[in-house]
């Protein structure tokens, strides 16, 4: 278990930005609950974003493991395909495939990777306020600067649907290059677009692994949003950002415990720059209502007015929880967790310089990071 969440915590966060029902394990089970959809044309999944820089940063998620997208095997390799795994590093064909972050998936096993070039993504699709899987919904693999730019018709890198369990199982094609994040935009009749990060380039790379380190994937239902922006009318400190996710985009966050999922209460959430213009609330023990205090039962906060990869954490009980980044596109939101494991990560960090980047001890970038929008599916 302590495993599993340091693997997680050293992943570093990805874009804007994130009781199921298990299977025996066996990779013919999973192709059936989990809904493939991908081309074999290329050129039917082109996207932007491969010029990005380091000064772009939104929102990053550098995988734990350090396997090579070439999928070799290496000396300590043990597992064999269909045998249990934690992380892509333990696997003889680097590719261990997982559908929930936290608590661990027990189910995960090692399995073929997806070819030279591509990632395997797999994940769960959960509604962000009640935590239940989200079944039907779509997720579109894109590069980070199109799902900055163009969330709703940016193209993208693959696509999947989530099954009755929420789980969904897509390849991510020609990820090779994308030199910041893959992130997945994800969609239902009842939800709203919703970003989630799910893989970064490998450490000093431009490639990545053969599959995704962010398992978890968040959707906002319009009903919520519409519901906190009834309740956010007479803020007149957000009235040029209403409704939300419509009118310049927002960030619906969530604060977590690291080795349970469950919900933090009592978080104090702030920008990491020390000139951010960013706006929070928090939604409260009763949904229709907001305020500007701490985190309530639900775990939940907003953020409006966000920069482009700017750095969040919250403080809990004198504890600051691993920061995160993200940003804001209007028509979208994006869903960003931050993670508390009851240690104090706020040694060293502090505000940056409005950047984004944040490079101390316990930051998205920093050794002991998480990842973003982030991570692990919720116990219920």
């Amino acid at each position: 278990m302590q495993r599993n969440v340091m693997a997680l915590m050293t992943s570093a966060t990805m874009l804007f930005l994130f009781g199921c029902a298990k299977d025996n394990g066996n990779s013919d089970d999973k192709a059936e609950s989990a809904s493939e959809t991908h081309s074999d044309d290329h050129s039917d999944h082109a996207s932007t974003g491969d010029e990005m820089t380091a000064g772009d940063t939104v929102s990053t998620t550098t995988a734990a493991d350090t396997a090579s997208g070439s999928g070799s095997t290496t000396a300590g390799d043990t597992a064999g395909n269909g045998e249990p795994c934690d992380s892509h590093e333990v696997c003889a064909s680097k590719y261990c495939e997982i559908y929930q972050d936290v608590p661990p998936d027990p189910d995960a096993t090692c399995e073929e990777g997806p070819g030279e070039f591509n990632m395997w993504v797999t994940g769960t699709i959960f509604d962000i306020e009640s935590r239940e899987p989200v079944a039907g919904a779509t997720i579109r693999f894109m590069a980070a600067l199109t799902a900055v730019s163009n969330p709703q018709a940016g193209m993208d890198q693959g696509m999947a649907e989530s099954g009755a369990d929420g789980r969904f199982k897509g390849k991510a094609e020609d990820v090779e290059g994308k030199v910041l994040a893959i992130v997945g935009v994800s969609e239902s009749s009842t939800h709203f677009l919703t970003a989630t990060g799910l893989a970064a380039p490998i450490e000093g790379t431009n490639s990545y692994p053969l599959g995704n380190s962010l398992h978890d994937v968040w959707l906002v239902s319009k009903d919520s949003l519409s519901g906190w922006s009834s309740a956010l009318e007479t803020d007149a400190a957000l009235a040029d950002y209403l409704p939300l996710g419509e009118n310049q985009g927002a960030i619906v966050g969530y604060v977590r415990n690291a080795m349970t999922g469950e919900p933090v209460e009592g978080a104090v959430v702030r920008s990491m720059n020390m000139v951010s213009e960013a706006i929070v609330r928090y939604i409260g023990d009763d949904p229709t209502t907001v305020t500007d205090d701490m985190t309530h039962g639900s775990g939940l906060f907003l953020v409006v007015n966000p920069g482009l990869g700017e750095g969040f954490e919250a403080e809990v009980d004198g504890r600051v929880t691993f920061s995160n980044q993200g940003g804001a596109a209007a028509g979208s939101v994006f869903a960003m967790v931050l993670l508390d494991d009851g240690e104090d990560h706020g040694m060293g960090t502090g505000p940056t310089d409005g950047s984004g980047s944040e490079t101390g001890a316990g930051s998205e970038t920093g050794a002991g990071s998480e990842s973003s929008s982030t991570y692990g599916s919720t116990s219920r």
